[in-house]
């Protein structure tokens, strides 16, 4: 009651986490939608009782739709929604950020782009545009989709950062973002999981989550469930907030992971401001 943007939630489909990867932007603030899962012929039961308990009452806002439907989502009975998105990872997206600009307004400072062929890579970017605002937009791993490009040119001389290494998404592919904005920087490494470790130590002015000390939170998934991403995003926007970091396995905490949480590990020899907690989020 306390919230004055209480009045809208997203709901994005089952299977298809480039929706929701693109929709965490909604997660952050001012408007802090949590993200719903739904399919094309209904609502599973957990997200109509969830819907129950936020009541959603749509009005009171910059916009009139109490859900907002990203990608190929059945709509729930009894509440105003609005349908976003179209029929690729681009055009969602593109329509994502349209939204983004009318519901938040600002220019985003940043651009982030990711890999519309490999979610695991994708995965980290949710955090982050909960986290800034920024929206996420996809490319395959030599072609930049059109509707991409145009979204791009939107916020022509936003700065672009490409999230994923060269086998995810190629320097041709990158070469073609420059023409929107000079300059591109890429940040990310072979593998999930120490991408998301790249991603979580990256810091180039605002953007960034800049983690090389104790004392953050952190949110941990399977890169083998991308879309628990999306509903981990609010997790990123608030409170505890942190980067999204991956598991490949259940059973095993990877190399790359271990090694990033003991350097981070709290602890001090002469500098008892090192000597806070860390605090992580598991997903699944």
């Amino acid at each position: 009651a306390d919230d004055p943007y209480a009045w809208a939630r997203a709901r994005v489909p089952d299977g298809d986490p480039y929706a929701g990867i693109a929709a965490s932007v909604l997660a952050g603030p001012p408007l802090r939608a949590p993200l719903l899962v739904g399919t094309a012929d209904g609502i599973p039961s957990a997200t109509a009782d969830a819907l129950a308990k936020l009541n959603p009452r749509g009005g009171g806002g910059p916009g009139d739709a109490a859900i907002y439907r990203v990608g190929d989502v059945a709509a729930a009975a009894g509440y105003e929604s609005q349908q976003v998105g179209g029929g690729s990872p681009a055009e969602i997206a593109a329509a994502v950020d349209e939204l983004r600009g009318k519901l938040i307004g600002p220019e985003p400072q940043h651009l982030l782009v990711v890999s519309s062929e490999d979610p695991a890579y994708a995965m980290p970017a949710a955090s982050w545009a909960a986290r800034s605002g920024d929206p996420v937009f996809f490319s395959g791993r030599d072609d930049v989709p059109d509707a991409t490009l145009e979204a791009l040119n939107r916020h022509r001389g936003t700065p672009i950062y490409v999230l994923g290494p060269p086998s995810v998404i190629s320097d041709a592919a990158v070469r073609k973002l420059e023409r929107v904005s000079p300059g591109v920087q890429r940040v990310g490494a072979e593998g999930p999981v120490a991408n998301s470790v790249e991603f979580a130590r990256f810091s180039d002015g605002g953007f960034g989550w800049n983690v090389t000390l104790p004392g953050h939170g952190m949110v941990v998934a399977n890169a083998e469930r991308p879309l628990d991403a999306a509903a981990a995003a609010s997790l990123s926007a608030s409170g505890k907030w942190g980067p999204l970091l991956l598991v490949d396995t259940a059973s095993t905490l990877p190399p790359e992971l271990r090694s990033f949480l003991l350097d981070i590990k709290p602890g001090y020899e002469t500098d008892p401001t090192a000597a806070v907690y860390n605090h992580i989020w598991l997903l699944g």
